[in-house]
């Protein structure tokens, strides 16, 4: 026979959703909600108290702090934040109040909220929802490197953000990034030797300057920049590469790597990294005995060993476990 609790819908967590269970009292719930909002005033259930059902699960790649949560419809005042946040809906709707200002945001309106250190509160319907904690320095930076220039970017306005720009879904784009990580299942090194975290903090500034971010021009680049380019992934496929890092080395933006990597070898700067970190993978397996094929996998920067298999039989035509048969 079903409990009362096993009859409220609670959607699925945009990831870990079988790393944690629902709490069904508020006040657990409020009081583990204190761990991340210090100053919170009440936070409590819209209708019955018996009808209440949250859960939530975080994870911290390379200082970006990110949390899912999804919980029935709820009222709370989270008070005064230290934190920069970006949150966005998978399922449901909010509206949040920020500085005599109501603020809508969620699945209906296809857009997220950009809030900065200021009290906060608000109301929802039962959703899904994923809180990046940013830091601010980081932000700009990397705003910064995608654009070659310096620009201002506004840390102070809260607003709600337009998922939808130009045929571009990000809500689609960050439930893939979300995959990601319940594909390794919540492996904070493999996640940080990926580089999610990066990827976060470009689609996000993406979507916060969207008039200068997605209308680099590409230039002209010189061969040996792109040399070089090559040189430094070649010496770090076993250490975290970004496409942030990319830029920084080379000056060059994004687009404009992406058409010489395209140009040249017929793929982007990833799939090159992706690539090289396979053919590093297959001569780890000929020459060392002594390493598991998980082992290889991860230290190539695979989130799963199934996964890299998957990749590596596409690309060779083979399996890994074959190869070391045949070592």
């Amino acid at each position: 026979m079903k409990t009362q609790h096993q009859q409220i819908y609670l959607p699925k967590l945009a990831f870990g959703d079988t790393h944690t269970n629902p709490i069904h009292n508020v006040q657990k719930f409020t009081d583990r909600a204190a761990f991340i909002f210090p100053n919170i005033k009440y936070y409590d259930a819209i209708g019955q108290q018996h009808d209440f059902s949250s859960k939530s699960v975080g994870i911290n790649i390379n200082g970006l702090t990110i949390f899912a949560n999804a919980n029935t419809p709820v009222e709370a005042n989270i008070g005064d934040s230290n934190d920069l946040n970006f949150m966005m809906s998978f399922y449901g709707n909010n509206v949040s109040y920020v500085e005599n200002e109501n603020l809508s945001w969620g699945v209906s309106s296809k857009q997220a909220i950009f809030l900065p250190k200021c009290e906060r509160g608000g109301v929802s319907t039962t959703r899904s929802n994923i809180n990046f904690v940013l830091q601010p320095e980081r932000l700009v930076s990397v705003c910064q490197t995608m654009t070659s220039k310096k620009i201002r970017l506004d840390l102070e306005t809260p607003r709600s953000v337009s998922l939808i720009i130009e045929q571009h879904n990000f809500s689609t784009l960050f439930y893939q990034l979300c995959q990601y990580i319940d594909s390794s299942n919540l492996d904070v090194g493999l996640l940080n030797l990926i580089g999610l975290d990066d990827v976060f903090y470009r689609h996000i500034a993406m979507l916060l300057q969207p008039d200068i971010l997605l209308q680099n021009p590409v230039i002209a680049v010189k061969r040996h920049q792109l040399d070089d380019v090559c040189d430094y992934i070649e010496m770090n496929l076993t250490h975290r590469l970004t496409l942030t890092d990319l830029e920084q080395v080379s000056t060059l933006n994004a687009r404009t790597l992406q058409y010489a990597f395209k140009t040249r070898f017929g793929c982007s700067p990833m799939q090159y990294i992706i690539l090289k970190r396979l053919e590093l993978a297959f001569n780890m397996i000929s020459l060392n005995d002594n390493l598991s094929i998980s082992t290889i996998a991860n230290c190539c920067g695979f989130a799963s060993q199934s996964k890299f298999s998957e990749v590596f039989r596409q690309h060779f035509g083979i399996t890994p476990s074959m190869v070391k048969k045949k070592a």
